[in-house]
């Protein structure tokens, strides 16, 4: 009988060990994902403006040297081209001078939500904030024109949205430089568009350059 409470004795201590294992196991298993997570979510960070929340200059400059040596922008993409912006807000220095630099966060902040709608279209993009008040968005296209309509869209939906909230007797017009070409040209893709966009800025900004032949043609 003594043998037998000994044996249970032992048993129920093994048991309770057992437990105390367990439940200390499943702590660190918790603390390990969490600990996971945070360092996803720290990587995420890194790539990601804090002002706006698009990419940043790390996160873009990452995703465009992933497109350039894939040479594929999706795997499902029919399209062989891409096309590369750059959209820059005219006058932007005069909002941090006129209302306060919290005023041009906040202009940046909406302008940057506005632009994630065109980026969030079925068509796959790249958007990230390429420095000061210049964006970039990369998508894919057919041609020339589709890529200017794409960028001209950008222009239209700033330009006529409601700043009355932000920046009282002030709109907001960007100036738009793109280039098309494939994802192996990404450079030079890069140069052309920023040579357009100065080009847009010196014909009197708030335009999208350049222009589609067919309607040079009709102008």
């Amino acid at each position: 009988m003594q043998e037998s409470q000994t044996s249970f004795k032992r048993l129920s201590e093994f048991a309770q060990q057992r437990r105390l294992l367990h439940e200390r196991l499943k702590r660190e298993d918790a603390r390990d994902v969490d600990w996971q997570e945070r360092l996803r979510q720290a990587d995420i960070l890194a790539r990601q403006d804090a002002l706006t929340g698009v990419l940043n200059r790390r996160g873009l400059d990452e995703g465009l040297s992933a497109l350039q040596q894939s040479g594929e922008w999706s795997a499902t993409q029919q399209a062989e081209q891409i096309a590369v912006g750059f959209i820059d807000i005219d006058h932007f220095k005069s909002f941090n001078d006129e209302f306060s630099h919290a005023t041009g966060d906040e202009v940046l902040r909406c302008l940057a939500a506005l632009l994630q709608q065109i980026a969030l279209s079925p068509t796959p993009s790249l958007l990230g904030r390429y420095g000061g008040e210049e964006f970039v968005l990369v998508a894919s296209v057919n041609e020339e024109r589709t890529a200017w309509q794409l960028f001209e869209d950008c222009r239209e939906l700033i330009r006529d949205h409601d700043w009355s909230g932000i920046a009282a007797q002030r709109g907001v017009t960007v100036s738009i430089g793109f280039a098309t070409g494939v994802p192996a040209d990404l450079p030079q893709l890069l140069l052309k568009a920023d040579e357009h966009l100065y080009q847009a800025k010196r014909e009197g900004r708030n335009r999208t350059l350049p222009q589609p032949a067919s309607i040079h043609s009709r102008a």
